[in-house]
């Protein structure tokens, strides 16, 4: 890919400073701060009329727009984890990813289809019954708290297909099951494929899609989960503490099932919030990834192979294990 020369813009540096300022401001001042209406560019999209700005704690949606709960946290998919025990839906759902269920066959079908739902993190009063009083106080957490919390995080593939024009699960479906912070394993691929396996996933924010039809599911703020303070406290019991070497990687997963789960380390390791997927001008596979934590960078991919859309899916996978990381020059305008 071609780096751009010219200079970030003073608009751009005012538009993140906005954002930045507007952000704090909303979350320490009492009364919400009122900020102007962007003005319009152009006219309405002709398939929806854009709703107001709203305080209201409900889901808002335009005119001739409706919603339905498919899966609510817990709710049993009908698979089975590993101990034989049934798998439910996880915890805090975060990016969700559609493929067309006859997608592998070059389809499009809008009506029935895969899910995938990273679960970001738990929220231990609700999973696990530990209490903000119980944190402040120091309390250790038990084994039993901890594996429940495991169990919470990781990511989803459920099978959904609209019935009456409602989206509904396929119960007992043969592509729904779990990834969680307590299983599978997953191999590590790439230059640091040596420090895995890894037990699971965890801290699963944002992500992407592949040109192959698997989900990229970032791992974010692991540091979180031995943390004392402020942290989920995994390390309370014994065997619960996290390796941490082994998370903090973009990991790609099959909905399909043909291919296993994988931690692709050439895309790097930070506290991912993104994988953003493209294909370059010479057939590279470029994945845009940013750092959730404060003062870190924006990152590009660029594989070292292109991608070779004849090839079998498990060929092109491989365009993730090799590659260059560039860091933006925002200052500069450059990688």
């Amino acid at each position: 890919m071609t780096a751009r020369s010219d200079p970030v813009s003073a608009t751009r540096r005012q538009f993140l400073t906005y954002l930045g300022v507007g952000g704090y401001a909303a979350l320490t001042q009492a009364t919400p701060p009122t900020f102007p209406a962007p003005r319009r560019r152009g006219p309405a999209p002709p398939f929806f009329t854009p709703i107001a700005p709203t305080a209201a704690d409900e889901l808002v949606l335009p005119g001739g727009f409706h919603s339905a709960v498919v899966a609510r946290w817990d709710d049993p998919l009908g698979s089975k984890a590993p101990d034989g025990s049934p798998e439910r839906f996880g915890f805090n759902n975060d990016f969700v990813a559609y493929f067309p269920i006859d997608a592998l066959s070059g389809g499009s079908n809008a009506a029935e289809g895969l899910l995938w739902v990273n679960h970001e993190y738990p929220n231990p009063l609700f999973v696990s019954g530990y209490t903000p009083a119980d944190l402040k106080a120091g309390k250790r957490k038990t084994a039993e708290q901890i594996d429940r919390e495991r169990l919470s995080v990781g990511g989803s593939v459920i099978h959904v297909k609209r019935d009456g024009g409602a989206w509904k699960l396929v119960g007992g479906s043969k592509f729904n099951r779990r990834l969680t912070a307590a299983y599978p394993e997953l191999a590590l691929t790439g230059p640091a494929r040596d420090v895995g396996p890894a037990v699971g996933t965890l801290a699963n924010c944002s992500g992407g899609v592949t040109p192959w039809h698997t989900a990229l599911s970032c791992e974010e703020n692991y540091p979180d989960y031995n943390a004392e303070k402020d942290g989920y406290r995994w390390g309370d019991a014994p065997g619960r503490a996290l390796d941490e070497t082994k998370y903090g990687w973009v990991v790609e997963v099959d909905p399909f099932g043909a291919l296993p789960p994988v931690k692709h380390t050439a895309l790097g390791r930070f506290k991912h919030e993104n994988a953003a997927v493209r294909t370059g001008p010479t057939g590279r596979v470029v994945v845009y990834m940013g750092d959730d934590e404060a003062d870190q960078h924006l990152y590009k991919f660029v594989s070292a192979e292109p991608d070779r859309p004849n090839g079998s899916r498990a060929d092109r996978r491989k365009a993730l294990e090799a590659g260059t990381l560039y860091a933006a020059d925002l200052a500069n305008g450059k990688w």
